[in-house]
This record gives structure tokens, C-alpha cells and sequence, in this order.
């Protein structure tokens, strides 16, 4: 999994950023975590309610590469390379309704991503310690120089 990209590498953390996505259903942080091998990966904490159940979300939701400096305000270049495997992961949520649980933990283990074939990069930048990743705002909470 995502995971397993920067955690089996010797890349150091320099830059962390936090959403926080919050409605009637849900409350979810989003945490991207950039690390010096130009990696990056987002991972998603939280709840989110439907009618019938409750998924507990502890899970890397989707990583990839960047140029830049995520430390500081300026430009930077993300590449998402792995995403959501939408279909893999719909099937799962399928079979634990089925099971009839009223509540489940989402995993590492059990939330599925894919790798994408052909990753386009963005050019955003980050200002005033803030920075859009796929159209969400993040405001930066760690920084290590």
C-alpha cells in the first residue's frame, strides 16, 4: 500500500499539511505528508456515517511525487501516481453490508488503491503556509528544515 512507499525508504519527513472535511456524515482529517525523497502521500482519518453503518477510516487515500519545496511558500509540481481503486474498494464496502456489521474499521489493509497510468502533473503552489491538493485546501502544520 501507499504506506509501504515512504516508509521503506530512509526519507525523512520535511513538510506535513492537515484538511479537515466535516458535514452531517462525516469528519475526516486529511494529512499529506511530504517526505525528502519528493514523495508525497495523503491519508485519511475519520468517520463517516451512513444510514445503515459506520466506516472508521484510518487509511492512505492517495500518494505521488512532487518538485518543489514543501517547506516554504512558492511554487511546487505534484503527480498523483497512486488513487482510489474505486471498484476494489466498492466491492469490499459491498460484502461488509452484506455481513450486516453496524460498524468497521477501514485499513491500510483494506482500502484499495491502483497506480495510474498515465499521472499528469499540477502546478499549484503554496501560500501563506496553504496549498490545494486535488481541490481541497491544506494548511501546513509541520515543517522540518
Amino acid at each position: 500500500m501507499l504506506f509501504a512507499l515512504s516508509s521503506c525508504t530512509s526519507a525523512k519527513k520535511v513538510a506535513v499539511f492537515k484538511y479537515i472535511d466535516i458535514d452531517d456524515d462525516c469528519k475526516m482529517t486529511y494529512k499529506a505528508t511530504f517526505f525528502s525523497d519528493n514523495t508525497f502521500v495523503v491519508h485519511c482519518k475519520g468517520d463517516d456515517k451512513t444510514v445503515t453503518i459506520i466506516e472508521k477510516c484510518d487509511y492512505d487515500f492517495f500518494s505521488g511525487t512532487y518538485s518543489g519545496e514543501a517547506t516554504k511558500d512558492g511554487e511546487i509540481i505534484l503527480t498523483i501516481t497512486k488513487e482510489p481503486d474505486w471498484k476494489r474498494n466498492s466491492e469490499y464496502f459491498e460484502q461488509i453490508l452484506a455481513e450486516n456489521k453496524k460498524v468497521f474499521k477501514r485499513t491500510r489493509k483494506s482500502y484499495f488503491l491502483k497506480e495510474i497510468d498515465s499521472p499528469e502533473s499540477e502546478k499549484t503552489s503554496i501560500q501563506n503556509g496553504k496549498i490545494t491538493i486535488d481541490g481541497d485546501e491544506y494548511k501546513r502544520v509541520l515543517s522540518f528544515l
